[in-house]
């Protein structure tokens, strides 16, 4: 017999710390990706760990570091994080190495000479050729400044000029700066330059609640010749915004408060996105981007444009394929037609009453209002829909959300949002009416603050407009008649129910569905809100007629405990597991 000697070796693994070999570089792009506590926290690792931490190029200094976001302002923090940001930018301009970034967030500026201390900083960055310099001033909840703010954008623009003193002005030394690639600026004040302006760097710009006047945005813009992006965010002090020559804009958002901003003129060749939001604007606006060939992407939020005006906007931009209209309550009439448009959305333009469109290469069509407009549109793509009725609904109402729904024959998503008790639905009316077939819709989605009280009538109007393959409930108030109704309603199957109508109702299409059951939902964060009713439809691939794959209901419950609400959930839940909801209805 042979005997086989084995040697069992022991090995100790030492463990090695291979990533502090790397070259600097190298751990400092890993550092960049870190959050700005984690990099700070690597200093105490080892020397060379504390060293790379001082080389680091990237400075990220929020005073919510120091203080909570929500907690209340604390002087003898507020200091220690001066002097935190202060010693760490002296400690590393000594080493004469270029700024990657430097980024300040500080919520009380001003206070016993942190303005001097800020000019410094920037100065400091600026002599070591800083690339993205973004100063955030008024971010905390708890700042003074930022309150002082909000509420003076609350009063007419004029008032705002009152406080001008609180806000920081920006040194002149961040006006040579030829370094950067990237400025962000957010509460301060920006002061027209005793010398000459000199970005050009520069690719991004921000201004953000900026106290500015006209001509400083002109030339900032005509500084700047490789500028791309631009955003122009609740500043105060420009009644005319003009950007002329910007060869290389790409990419331009303006947000404004009230009517302050009087005009807008762009000559920007190479736009390709532009957002333009008024923010509680009364009155309308001129807009001028006749030299914005380009443009691919338009979002108008507030926009008080009359028809015409639109119009000509629109008209001018033979490459638009993105189409964004929200809040313009001046538009009435909408008519274009566009070959190149892909998505087209229209959200909450109340004064919108008709839709005349071609876009025979549309993919996305998007429409909510509470108004039902008539409408001609060529938009062969899915379209979501949604209406929010505050008045009684009458057959009208029925009608005129049919003759809409029927203008497309892919209608992906139906969105009612029910305000009003009432309902006066006529079947007969409205079967004379229209006597066409209902529409097939993918998904109706179903909000009632309050269930209209004649329950059959409110189901068979809106099962005359549409045949939903999927419906959404979601109620409010006196919900638990309701949905015992409409599950006893989903079962009958009654051959003789609308002999005396020409046109056969929703019960002959709809063969079978199952009630899986009820989930409650409430304010307790063990409740589920991701459920509801699921009525699912099984249906062979020889039959006809309505697709109704789920029924899903998402009702409050009653009580506020935590207790009786799980409690709830568990009885109805205990009831499905019975069968109660469980049954299978078919009209076998």
């Amino acid at each position: 017999m042979n005997v086989i000697g084995l040697k069992i070796m022991d090995y100790t693994i030492q463990p090695k710390d291979r990533i502090s070999k790397l070259p600097d570089f190298i751990i400092h792009h890993i550092m960049s990706h870190l959050p700005a506590k984690k990099v700070t926290q690597t200093s105490i690792l080892s020397k060379r760990w504390s060293s790379l931490w001082t080389s680091f190029p990237i400075f990220d200094f929020d005073q919510t570091y120091f203080q909570g976001l929500h907690e209340v302002w604390d002087k003898e923090r507020f200091y220690t994080f001066l002097n935190f940001v202060d010693a760490s930018l002296l400690r590393f301009c000594k080493l004469r190495f270029s700024v990657q970034k430097f980024r300040l967030s500080i919520g009380h500026p001003g206070i016993d000479g942190s303005f001097s201390l800020i000019d410094n900083w920037i100065g400091l960055v600026v002599e070591n050729e800083v690339k993205t310099l973004d100063l955030n001033l008024i971010k905390h909840k708890a700042s003074m400044l930022n309150s002082m703010f909000l509420d003076l954008l609350d009063s007419p623009p004029q008032m705002i000029e009152l406080d001008l003193y609180v806000l920081y002005t920006l040194p002149q030394t961040i006006f040579s700066a030829k370094s950067l690639t990237t400025l962000k600026l957010c509460g301060c004040k920006l002061d027209h330059p005793s010398g000459t302006i000199s970005f050009p760097f520069l690719k991004e710009l921000s201004l953000d609640k900026v106290f500015v006047n006209e001509q400083m945005v002109q030339e900032l813009i005509r500084e700047c010749p490789l500028l791309e992006n631009l955003v122009f965010r609740f500043c105060c002090g420009v009644k005319r915004f003009c950007v002329s020559n910007a060869l290389k804009l790409k990419v331009m958002e303006i947000f404004t408060y009230y009517d302050e901003v009087e005009c807008f003129k762009i000559a920007a060749p190479s736009l390709e996105e532009c957002t333009l939001w008024f923010e509680k604007r009364m009155r309308s606006c001129m807009i001028d981007m006749t030299k914005c060939p380009s443009l691919n992407y338009l979002n108008l939020v507030g926009a008080n444009l009359t028809d015409q005006q639109f119009h000509n906007i629109v008209s001018k931009f033979p490459l638009l394929e993105n189409l964004h209209l929200c809040l313009c309550n001046f538009l009435t009439n909408v008519t274009f037609s566009s070959n190149r448009l892909k998505k087209l959305e229209f959200h909450n333009c109340y004064g919108l009453k008709v839709i005349d469109i071609d876009t025979p290469n549309l993919v996305s069509f998007y429409y909510h209002s509470d108004q039902i407009p008539i409408s001609s549109i060529n938009a062969p793509c899915p379209w979501e829909v949604g209406f929010d009725s505050g008045r009684p609904l009458d057959t009208r109402w029925y009608l005129n959300l049919k003759d809409f729904l029927r203008t497309s024959k892919q209608i992906k998503n139906l969105f009612v949002y029910v305000k009003s008790r009432g309902n006066s639905f006529e079947l007969d009316k409205f079967q004379r009416s229209s006597p066409s077939p209902p529409c097939e819709v993918g998904h109706l989605d179903l909000f009632m603050e309050r269930v209209p009280p004649n329950y059959a009538a409110f189901l068979s109007g809106l099962l005359s407009v549409c045949r939903p393959r999927i419906l959404s409930l979601e109620v409010w108030n006196n919900t638990d008649n309701f949905f015992q109704w409409l599950y006893d309603e989903l079962r009958k199957r009654d051959a003789q129910c609308c002999s005396s109508h020409s046109i056969k109702c929703w019960r002959h299409d709809l063969k079978d569905c199952k009630i899986d059951g009820f989930t409650p939902y409430g304010d307790a964060d063990d409740v589920d809100d991701t459920g509801g009713t699921r009525v699912k439809r099984k249906r062979k691939p020889s039959e006809k007629g309505l697709e109704l794959q789920a029924v899903k209901v998402r009702k409050p419950l009653k009580s506020s405990g935590r207790s009786s609400k799980v409690k709830g959930r568990s009885t109805i839940d205990q009831e499905i597991s019975n069968g109660v909801y469980g049954d299978d209805v078919s009209d076998e």
